[in-house]
Parts: C-alpha cells; structure tokens; sequence
C-alpha cells in the first residue's frame, strides 16, 4: 500500500497485498489445523488413559494366566522326557 500525496488517499498495489494477505491467511489456517490437532491427540490420549487399579488388576490376572501356563509347560516338559525315556526302554527290550 502506498499513499497518494495529491490526495491523501492510500494507493493498494494489489499484487503485493495480495501476497501478503495469502501468507497471513495460510498461517492462521495453518494455527488453527494445528490447534484442532492438538485438542484432537489430547483429547484421543486422555480417553485411552486407565485408571491405576484397573491396569493393575489386568497386569495381576495376565501374571496367572502365564504362571499357569508355565506351570503346564513344565508339566508338559517332564512327561515328555518321561515318555521318551520309555519309548527308549521299550525299544531296547523289544531288540
């Protein structure tokens, strides 16, 4: 923009103007995709957050449910062996 002296009037250079006014809007869009962004992830990651007692009662139950399945394996390691061993006996009385 420029003024006129004659007139005192401003004089627009419309295409400098218009450069400066297509930046200032891409930055305020720019602000405000990032401010709904923003709301979005804390809003996303506030509602996913459990509450402690919760979290510890699954962490509990998931520590049975793998000390019983160990259990199990081992279990299952042992009567393996067994039965090897006597498949082995039985094959040597059977030569």
């Amino acid at each position: 923009m420029t003024f006129n002296p004659a007139t005192n009037m401003r004089k627009m250079d419309h295409r400098i103007e218009a450069d400066y006014l297509r930046k200032i809007l891409t930055v305020l869009i720019l602000l405000a995709v990032l401010f709904v962004a923003v709301g979005l992830a804390v809003f996303v990651t506030r509602a996913q957050n459990p509450n402690c007692a919760d979290l510890k009662k699954r962490v509990d139950d998931a520590t049975r449910a793998y000390q019983a399945v160990l259990t199990q394996s081992r279990s299952f390691d042992k009567n393996c062996a067994s039965y090897q061993s006597s498949v082995t006996k039985l094959r040597s009385d059977l030569i």
